[in-house]
């Protein structure tokens, strides 16, 4: 409640002084008109500008006391779990009340000519009717209000969320590069200890930029590539002759341009898993700049699928992809090529 009390004043002060004009425009309208009767000419004195006024005034400030009267009612009726309807009776006595004491005391200092108490109740009839319109325009802002902290926690969870969710892929992959860096590591120290200390090298390196840089949602390209380069470094020490690879693309985006971390990364590992490529087929990866963004490209070399392949790193990097920048990749596939294409976000923020 305390949040909407500054909207709930602005609105008393603004509404008050236009509800006293509706209420005294019917009385200045039939006098313009000229068609009071001659038992009414004490109204007469409405026809000067100066003189309307005081009605407007003295309006103006009753439906002030109302409005502040049910800014305060609402208040203790929400603490109190109070129905609407108890509200509203409530707040119609008041009114009521309040206009049998105005209407009193003003008789005490004017005394109204017997021909014009058929006007007594129009003061009630008036105020009651401007009570109506605050209780609904206080219902209103409340709702409004509700509304809108609704939309707010509903934004918040969503964004805790997906938070959530990218850390939980996040989990998913490294874990994965572990055990693959591993079970090759495993192999070369038995079959080639010259290739495993170089590959330890760089699987440290490719550990180091885990740790550090595996907390980030997003990295800049050119550490994308760095971290790519150790990678393929180390599937060359045991593949010499069956992988290749290349980039061409331009200093503005390497330096500029960001990716969810471990982009390159996740596409290399996917290329490998999932092509049967030797020294006499290799495999070829292309990491270059186009219209669309950036595309990778890697040949399509047809085999059995290695072991080991839970197939998430594709949909995860998709999934990634979407969570943090709002855009999805695009994949292509054909007999010869597997083309993935996808968008450089311009600076270190997530859409949602």
């Amino acid at each position: 409640m305390k949040k909407h009390h500054p909207k709930l004043i602005r609105m008393a002060w603004i509404t008050s002084p236009l509800l006293a004009i509706y209420n005294v425009a019917p009385i200045t309208l039939f006098l313009n008109a000229g068609v009071l009767r001659d038992d009414l000419m004490p109204f007469r004195q409405l026809d000067h500008p100066i003189k309307v006024l005081i009605p407007i005034f003295f309006i103006t400030s009753n439906t002030l006391i109302v409005w502040y009267f049910n800014i305060w009612l609402i208040r203790q009726a929400n603490q109190h779990h109070w129905v609407t309807g108890l509200r509203y009776a409530v707040a119609i006595l008041f009114t009521l009340s309040f206009m049998l004491i105005v209407t009193t005391l003003s008789a005490q200092v004017r005394t109204v000519p017997e021909h014009l108490q058929q006007f007594r109740y129009y003061p009630f009839i008036g105020m009651a009717s401007n009570t109506i319109f605050i209780l609904i325009m206080i219902d209103l802002i409340m709702s409004q209000g509700k509304r809108a902290a609704l939309e707010i926690e509903k934004a918040g969870l969503l964004a805790a969320n997906l938070r959530s969710r990218h850390e939980q892929l996040k989990q998913q992959v490294q874990p994965h590069f572990l055990f693959n860096a591993l079970y090759t590591l495993k192999l070369l120290i038995k079959n080639d200890e010259p290739a495993a200390e170089s590959y330890t090298v760089r699987l440290s390196r490719f550990l180091r930029a885990s740790i550090v840089q595996g907390l980030e949602d997003q990295l800049t390209v050119k550490q994308e590539l760095e971290i790519f380069k150790d990678y393929m470094e180390m599937q060359k020490v045991r593949f010499p002759d069956g992988i290749t690879y290349v980039h061409n693309l331009s200093p503005q985006t390497t330096n500029s341009g960001y990716l969810p971390a471990f982009t390159f990364q996740t596409l290399a590992e996917n290329a490998l898993k999932h092509n049967a490529f030797d020294s006499e087929h290799p495999l070829t990866i292309r990491i270059s700049e186009v219209a669309e963004g950036i595309r990778f490209v890697n040949n399509v070399i047809p085999g059995v699928r290695q072991p080991n392949s839970t197939g998430i790193g594709l949909a995860n990097l998709s999934e990634r992809f979407r969570i943090i920048s709002g855009r999805d990749i695009t994949v292509e596939e054909n007999n010869h090529q597997f083309i993935v294409t996808f968008k450089v976000s311009d600076h270190e923020s997530s859409h949602h």
